[in-house]
């Protein structure tokens, strides 16, 4: 088991990786940040931050899962047949928890007690986001399903009432969840590739990753893009975080870091930090949690990084008795440790 400890501060540095042996549709952060969720096709892994053991869990039968969200401590998955399904902070598996009329769902969203799902059309079309009580599981008519005016889905975040949708390429979608009302991006760069939205609470407006493109802002009143940080010569920026005050930015195998502020509304052009990893697959999806940043490609390698040490505890003997405790271990930085 490895922990990490310690008081000092440290340069970044990458603490582990794993390899989780399938592709990778999301990865989501739960509310009390107790767990990090990688959601793969055929299996969902959750990473514990304070035990560091993943969890492997199977829902959705043998349809793929698609998108995920924590609503309180129970994750909701969506699967390929268009039916949610739930696993709770107890470890108990609920198949068909909810169910909407679509195909196979694509993104999950939570907002007061309400489950928002992106899905495909069964009969085909544009993807349409569909509105589901948790409570009474009944879902909304009216202006839902909302069609979108775009094909294809690479990633959506949810911002206050609004949902945003990267489409690829230089289309975008806001989806106005009170209303159902959907909208399209009318004026921006067009030489971009957006995929991942970056979560960011509190935030007016949308950073996304825009490959060569740099970040790309979202704006919400006038639904426009406009770049962000373009800068510099970036080869592929393919996801985005936020962990103490710096943007982090996967391009290709390299994390950039830059200052960022007014949630999101100012970023500094002066790298503030690198870190070269050995990941070749192009990163997916990224996030953070206190001292930890999380990062997990396409194909499923994900990694921990963070300014603390790599502790790793080799034996752990105790005289209750005496009240004595004799703890060995193992770290990648010397230094005065407190447990």
């Amino acid at each position: 088991m490895i922990w990490f400890l310690g008081g000092m501060l440290w340069a970044d540095q990458l603490l582990y990786e794993e390899d989780l042996g399938q592709t990778v549709q999301d990865l989501v952060l739960s509310d009390n940040e107790d767990y990090v969720a990688f959601v793969g096709s055929e299996m969902t892994y959750l990473l514990s931050t304070s035990s560091w053991e993943t969890e492997s869990i199977s829902v959705c039968g043998s349809y793929d899962m698609g998108g995920a969200v924590f609503v309180d401590s129970d994750l909701y998955i969506g699967c390929g047949d268009g039916s949610i399904s739930k696993y709770s902070s107890a470890g108990e598996t609920t198949q068909n928890a909810l169910s909407i009329d679509s195909g196979a769902i694509l993104g999950l969203w939570e907002y007061n007690e309400v489950i928002y799902a992106l899905a495909e059309q069964e009969s085909g079309g544009n993807p349409r986001v569909h509105s589901v009580e948790i409570s009474s599981n009944t879902e909304a008519s009216g202006n839902y399903p909302s069609t979108l005016g775009y094909s294809n889905y690479k990633d959506g975040e949810r911002f206050g009432n609004f949902v945003i949708v990267a489409h690829g390429g230089s289309s975008v979608s806001k989806i106005d969840l009170s209303t159902g009302g959907a909208s399209t991006d009318n004026i921006g760069p067009t030489s971009v590739t957006l995929t991942d939205v970056l979560p960011y609470e509190d935030a007016t407006n949308a950073l996304i990753a825009g490959g060569q493109g740099g970040v790309i802002r979202f704006l919400t009143a006038s639904n426009d893009t406009q770049y962000a940080l373009n800068l510099i010569a970036f080869e592929d920026v393919t996801a985005l975080a936020v962990r103490d005050d710096l943007l982090w930015l996967a391009d290709e195998n390299t994390l950039r870091a830059y200052s960022v502020s007014g949630y999101g509304g100012t970023i500094g052009t002066e790298e503030q930090d690198t870190i070269e990893l050995s990941a070749v697959d192009a990163i997916k999806e990224m996030g953070a949690i206190d001292d930890y940043l999380f990062y997990v490609t396409e194909n499923g390698s994900y990694g921990v990084l963070s300014d603390l040490p790599r502790v790793e505890i080799s034996s752990l003997v105790s005289d209750w008795d005496s009240e004595e405790h004799t703890l060995t271990f193992e770290a990648d930085t010397s230094g005065e440790y407190d447990l």
